[in-house]
């Protein structure tokens, strides 16, 4: 026992750095002699003192327990009633520690951990038992967000979305196309390179007739045609009105022609323009490619003329023998030579005729 030495004795564990009140803390007292080197048995007095500090009500030392495990070590362990600073301290053999005391934190423990107020438990006890029986609490349901305002449902299942409108299509084209299919209130369109739209038309029947318009070649592109699910945040643009203003007169009713969808005049009108418009832009487009094609002909005329000028020229060429000079067939050559004179005894030279007598000279 006089071997151990209190100061090059230790310890470890959270109960030496705090914890919460009401719960038990815990930490390990390693015993070692005056060179520090640990003990290998026990028998040690080891004592635990906990006292308040820091202003916590109850002056009063609350004592630990220790277990001596007979190899040196030595557990112990402590509990505090409430929140608050404490100091733990240690001794060995009636010596303190290395570190003792040590100064620990205790928070507050948990709600489930404080003991009920009996007056409270009692008072809702006799509230609950004056009650009426009621069925179980059941958990907390997700429910779907509201439905929209009739006048809000009413305006999305007369409104289409169109997508993937070209961006050389504007409103004017738009509401003449779809003014085929019913009586379009309003048209607008939004967004920029792939273009999207809103359609909306006088009645739900006239919107459900124009989804036929789904995956139609409007321009460059295939539009894409469905309801929208979604309303317009500002209502159209409505004429002003005043005492001093004149109301513009309502639309003309709808006509129906040789059972076509009703349409007004003014989307008929916008309807033949349109058309008018595809109209020319086929016929220049016909036009076009007539040039081109007269074009292509022309230079493929000179290249055979050329190569035909070409090859005559080269078979002139060959005729003249590359010298200049014409070359006359051999029977045409015997024909129109002229005869050679004979030489006479004399030493002259007789010229025969072509009836085979000859002069002399």
């Amino acid at each position: 026992m006089s071997s151990l030495d209190a100061r090059q004795s230790d310890a470890s564990g959270a109960g030496i750095g705090g914890g919460t009140a009401g719960t038990e803390a815990r930490f390990t007292v390693f015993a070692a002699d005056a060179s520090g080197a640990r003990a290998r048995s026990g028998g040690a007095a080891v004592v635990v003192a906990v006292t308040p500090s820091g202003g916590v009500s109850g002056g009063d030392a609350i004592a630990g327990a220790v277990d001596d495990l007979g190899d040196g070590t030595y557990a112990c362990s402590y509990v505090v009633p409430s929140r608050g600073d404490y100091d733990v301290a240690v001794t060995l053999d009636g010596d303190a520690i290395r570190g003792s005391p040590f100064p620990v934190f205790f928070a507050a423990p948990p709600a489930s951990n404080v003991p009920a107020n009996p007056m409270t438990a009692s008072a809702v006890a006799g509230v609950a038992a004056a009650r009426p029986p009621t069925a179980a609490v059941q958990p907390a349901t997700r429910y779907p967000p509201p439905p929209p305002p009739p006048a809000a449902l009413d305006e999305m299942q007369r409104t289409l979305c169109v997508k993937n409108i070209g961006a050389m299509v504007g409103v004017e084209q738009l509401r003449a196309l779809f003014g085929y299919c019913g009586d379009v209130v309003d048209c607008r369109v939004a967004g920029s390179g792939a273009q999207y739209g809103f359609v909306e038309f006088a009645t739900n029947a006239q919107a459900v007739k124009a989804l036929g318009l789904d995956g139609m070649a409007l321009g460059d592109r295939t539009i894409k045609v469905e309801m929208s699910r979604t309303v317009r945040m500002n209502a159209p643009a409505a004429p002003p009105r005043g005492p001093n203003l004149v109301v513009p007169p309502p639309p003309p009713p709808t006509t129906t022609t040789g059972g076509a969808a009703p349409t007004t005049p003014a989307a008929a009108a916008a309807s033949d323009a349109h058309q008018k418009r595809l109209a020319d832009a086929e016929k220049a487009q016909a036009a076009l490619l007539a040039k081109m094609a007269a074009e292509r002909a022309a230079k493929v005329a000179a290249k055979v003329a050329a190569k035909k000028r070409a090859r005559e020229a080269e078979a002139a060429e060959r005729e003249d023998g590359g010298g200049g000079e014409v070359k006359v067939p051999r029977e045409v050559d015997e024909a129109t030579r002229p005869e050679k004179p004979e030489d006479d005894a004399d030493g002259g030279s007789v010229k025969r005729s072509r009836g085979g007598e000859g002069d002399e000279r």
